[in-house]
């Protein structure tokens, strides 16, 4: 027994001096916290992250299945592994970095992205730290800095760098919202830190931040509606109804971390390679809309915007130019509208129709269409919808064109004629058509207009005003309750030249033209 008593006493005070080590060297080498946990320390991961994947929370970060054994059980990782070190670098801002989202005109890229890639900054000093306590305690050792399948925030409430917050992400009585986080596993058996306990009480400040609501209960996160991985992570479209709570938001997102109150005593961040560029803290949006790959690739050499490409970022930034009604940006969405890439030219498109209430967006369809540039435009009704359904009261010649062009945008699109021969021709472009003869509203076009959310209307107006429209005006509300926008189009030489100038629609409308006056003139003859 005293022969066991004096191993056991040796085995201590090696584990106390190569921990007193370890952190030591985390330290001097800028982490600003280090603690040490079992591997065996989340039992409760397993199931958590079951659940979480079976709700499809996941999104299309399909990895995240693939890798769910691995991810839960950090001995299924590395079945040699005694204990899992935590380090955290703490990378606060110098102010509340939600100020910028009053600003449209700017990108807003999170906190964490502004200057160098976190992951080769800590990795770098992982290595430094790993190299020397591999030499010194003659054991193996791995260091992760989230690019493998390690759970590291709740691996890193188990050593005691903080709790998981209602946001799911780690928060530290020292540092707020705001620490990287990086790990070591190591076959030496060290000493175990006290995990840390929930501090979030009745507070629920980050979920009521969330633009997107992307928390369907406390601690647990749809990804699928996080600005973070819809900005970051997915590659295709976004989701028409959610585009408007984005804002200016082009890369990640920083509203739940930003909103926890525990950041009171955080401090901005030591570590130069952490602080923020000038260049990224409010970039213009009217710079990046220019940005072609290698522009990009010079730009953001370095950061981690680099790595999910020009057309991605691109896509964001054309969702904040829609979402900033800024005029002043429609040209720039329209250019990019002709994109090589496809995901940048939806969004271009759509940039222009919700930078400025869509109707610019009338006029590149009619150049996109080789017409006669629209005029006379009439707004009944402003404001701002991505999640569109098109009603086009007459859509033929230059109104076809306009639905045409609005079919890969919207939900959907509808075109009315008073012509059944029509019918045939706008049904060949993918057009719900119906047929209105300016009287009678159909039960089909009742049900169209009950969803429209923008409203076209290309009847030539007579003298006392649009002979389509004075039916339905009057009801409008109730026709159409949820309508945002709804404009009038003429084509220059056609129905007459009004100089671009929005009128009310009850407006009596001369023909001007020459062949708009011979057109009024023969109609009248009979």
């Amino acid at each position: 027994m005293p022969g066991n008593a004096l191993l056991e006493e040796k085995h201590d005070r090696r584990r106390r001096t190569l921990t007193s080590f370890l952190k030591d060297e985390a330290r001097d080498k800028g982490f600003d916290v280090c603690r040490v946990t079992l591997p065996d320390s989340i039992p409760q991961a397993p199931e958590r992250l079951a659940d979480f994947l079976a709700e499809g929370f996941h999104g299309t970060m399909d990895w995240m299945a693939d890798t769910a054994d691995r991810r839960a059980d950090p001995r299924v990782l590395w079945s040699d592994v005694r204990s899992v070190v935590l380090f955290g670098m703490n990378y606060g801002p110098d102010e509340d970095p939600r100020y910028i989202l009053d600003r449209p005109e700017l990108g807003t890229i999170s906190v964490y992205a502004r200057n160098r890639d976190y992951h080769d900054v800590i990795k770098g000093k992982l290595k430094e730290v790993a190299t020397r306590f591999a030499a010194r305690a003659g054991e193996d050792v791995k260091v992760f800095v989230d690019t493998a399948p390690v759970m590291e925030k709740p691996l890193a409430e188990q050593a005691g760098l903080g709790w998981q917050g209602k946001h799911t992400n780690l928060v530290s009585r020292e540092f707020g919202s705001w620490l990287f986080l990086g790990s070591l596993f190591t076959t030496a058996d060290l000493s175990i830190d006290a995990p840390e306990r929930d501090h979030c009480g009745s507070c629920r400040a980050c979920l009521d931040a969330c633009p997107t609501d992307a928390f369907p209960a406390p601690y647990r996160i749809d990804a699928r509606r996080c600005i973070s991985y819809l900005t970051i992570e997915h590659k295709g479209p976004i989701d028409p109804a959610i585009r408007p709570s984005i804002g200016n938001r082009i890369y990640g997102c920083d509203d739940c971390l930003s909103a926890c109150p525990w950041n009171k005593f955080a401090a901005a961040a030591s570590e130069m390679k952490l602080k923020a560029r000038e260049d990224l803290k409010e970039p213009p949006l009217s710079f990046l809309l220019t940005l072609d790959d290698p522009t990009f690739r010079t730009f953001f050499s370095g950061s981690p915007v680099k790595r999910i490409g020009r057309d991605r970022f691109v896509r964001n930034c054309l969702i904040a130019a829609g979402n900033s009604g800024e005029t002043g940006l429609i040209d720039l969405c329209l250019t990019l509208s002709a994109d090589p890439s496809a995901t940048v030219q939806g969004h271009g498109r759509l940039g222009a129709v919700a930078a400025d209430d869509g109707w610019r967006f009338l006029e590149f369809c009619g150049k996109t269409a080789r017409r006669d540039r629209f005029r006379g435009y009439r707004r009944m009704e402003t404001g701002r919808s991505c999640l569109m359904h098109v009603l086009i009261l007459g859509a033929g010649f230059s109104g076809s064109a306009i639905a045409k062009a609005f079919l890969p945008l919207a939900q959907s699109v509808t075109g009315t004629t008073r012509s059944e021969d029509k019918l045939a021709g706008l049904s060949a472009l993918g057009i719900d058509a119906l047929v209105y003869d300016g009287t009678t509203i159909s039960p089909d076009l009742a049900v169209a207009m009950k969803r429209t959310t923008h409203l076209i209307q290309s009847i030539a107006p007579g003298r006392d005003g649009d002979p389509m429209m004075r039916p339905v005006t009057p009801a409008l509300a109730e026709l159409m309750p949820n309508l945002k926008w709804a404009a009038y189009l003429s084509t220059v030489g056609v129905y007459g030249d009004h100089g671009g100038a929005w009128v009310t629609e009850e407006a009596s409308l001369e023909p001007v033209s020459a062949r708009s006056v011979e057109r009024v003139a023969s109609k009248r003859r009979g």
